[in-house]
């Protein structure tokens, strides 16, 4: 599921100021506004960046006219080299994320899922039956 656009929002207010932290899109050749720029992060030197100020956004879009991705939303972020940045993303989907519907990434849980776990593993049924025990005794069989 693509994202349609995305907006950063840059929500450092005037007090809170830090250098470094640009977004980047390292498919494009740098804009002529960096040439001024001081103090230039390393990952921000021949790429096209945006150095946000305090209440700025930048907005872009992920999808061309004809629905496929735009390889030049491709984007990162450089190192904060002091201070604090606060940001926050806003993204319009084609259609909504339920984030709880993808599968979990990692190993499964260290633990029993079943009370009778120990005595079924003093048993041996972490032996005599390893597919089920596996899946619903995994701390009781020492598999994690």
């Amino acid at each position: 599921m693509q994202r349609h656009w995305t907006t950063l929002l840059y929500m450092n207010s005037n007090q809170i100021d830090y250098t470094g932290g640009e977004t980047i899109f390292p498919l494009f050749e740098p804009g002529k506004h960096q040439a001024a720029w001081k103090n230039v992060n390393n990952c921000s030197r021949n790429v096209l960046a945006v150095r946000p100020q305090a209440g700025d956004a930048v907005l872009f879009y992920s999808l061309l006219p004809d629905g496929t991705e735009d390889p030049g939303s491709t984007h990162g972020s450089c190192d904060v080299i002091s201070g604090i940045k606060y940001s926050g993303p806003v993204w319009s989907r084609q259609r909504p994320f339920h984030p709880e519907s993808l599968k979990p990434s990692g190993p499964p849980p260290c633990e029993n899922k079943v009370a009778a776990c120990n005595d079924w593993e003093v048993a041996g049924e972490c032996t005599a039956n390893p597919e089920y025990m596996l899946e619903n005794c995994r701390k009781a069989c020492t598999k994690c």
